[in-house]
């Protein structure tokens, strides 16, 4: 309610529609008893004037920014749900696309990808963001596929040297990815693994090759947009910074279901650490797992990892405890046990003298 106690009248304009942004925000109506109106484009004519406050997910449409622009001058509260244009000063709620390219390279990291791209049909600073964030992973910049072409994808893909791991701004462009190499006889995963942002399994669990996917937690930003779009109302200040809301995590489906490698050896290295990450196991047990000599398993491990194989299965371990930490659904104990430590006393051992600090204070770090 506002001062006067009637119903607060907020507008969401939500292009294009995200169902779970809509949920987010809807939910937070009910609760408060907004009249919430959703209108996801301006058309010919600008929206009435007569809201208390707006949510907007402002991209490159000049009619939105405008009349985000005059509502703003009349002293309305604006909530932006995007971070496309960093030039309009006004509070934001958005995903924390860092931290979202972040998890991308971690994920072809475990999957034993030393080559990958990214892959968009444009550039904004959403798509900077997550290249930096995925640069970071890596430790290295990945390569850009920047192209809105066909032929020059399908060109691209055909001479892109593989196994590659590539990540796709989004949903559609990673299915229209898929159906580019399936065109162009490229196999999905083993020759191309490809990772989307977004995850609405009607649109990717329904392809020749369901596509893993990034998930951005839409529903938590919708609501936390709302929340602070009702403090605002208030009369609060508004933050700093924008609000960020980090990823779910990431659906693995079939697109991403591989292990690379040029080396056939490395390859089944990497196959029998995945397979049984969640056991205790050390470079003998990976020999006798895959059928060669202790002696011919060092020489290649320590050529393809520069450490030895025992030390490349604890990087192993300790990368899939921090994604468990991270995800936070699991505690202490339940993360060593699924990742092959055993007893925690073991785990936190070995992740504080690695990481320099335990794993229950590295999780609260990066909350």
């Amino acid at each position: 309610m506002d001062k006067k106690g009637e119903a607060r009248r907020v507008l969401a304009m939500i292009t294009p529609v995200s169902h779970q942004r809509i949920e987010g925000m809807s939910r937070f109506a009910r609760e408060h008893g907004w009249l919430l109106s959703i209108n996801d484009r301006l058309g010919g004519n600008a929206p009435s004037e007569d809201y208390d406050g707006v949510l907007v997910t402002l991209r490159a449409d000049e009619r939105t920014a405008r009349y985000v622009r005059h509502m703003t001058s009349k002293g309305v509260p604006v909530v932006d749900l995007t971070v496309q244009r960093p030039s309009i000063d006004i509070p934001r709620v958005v995903s924390d696309h860092r931290q979202i390219g972040f998890i991308a390279g971690e994920h072809f990291q475990a999957r034993g990808f030393r080559r990958v791209a990214w892959f968009s049909m444009g550039w904004t600073n959403v798509h900077a963001l997550r290249v930096a964030g995925l640069a970071e992973s890596l430790g290295s910049k990945p390569i850009k596929w920047i192209l809105s072409r066909d032929a020059d994808i399908i060109r691209t893909v055909r001479a892109s040297e593989k196994p590659v791991a590539v990540l796709a701004y989004s949903e559609a462009e990673a299915v229209h990815l898929l159906q580019l190499c399936i065109s162009a006889g490229v196999d999905v995963p083993d020759e191309i693994a490809i990772l989307s942002i977004g995850d609405d399994p009607l649109i990717t669990d329904n392809q020749l090759v369901p596509i893993s996917c990034i998930r951005q937690n839409f529903l938590r930003g919708g609501y936390e947009a709302a929340e602070l779009l009702d403090r605002l109302m208030d009369g609060r200040h508004p933050p700093k910074e924008p609000i960020l809301i980090p990823p779910d995590g990431i659906t693995v489906r079939r697109s991403t279901d591989t292990m690379a490698d040029d080396d056939p050896l490395i390859r089944n290295v990497l196959l029998y650490m995945r397979d049984n990450l969640h056991r205790p196991f050390g470079a003998e047990q990976v020999a006798d797992g895959i059928g060669v000599s202790r002696s011919k398993l060092d020489k290649a491990c320590s050529a393809r990892f520069g450490q030895s194989l025992g030390k490349e299965i604890l990087a192993a371990r300790l990368r899939k405890a921090k994604s468990l930490l991270k995800e936070g659904s699991l505690n202490i104990d339940e993360i060593a046990h699924a990742t092959g430590f055993g007893a925690s006393a073991y785990f936190i051992k070995k992740f504080k003298a690695a990481i320099g600090t335990t794993p229950r204070k590295w999780r609260v770090s990066v909350d």
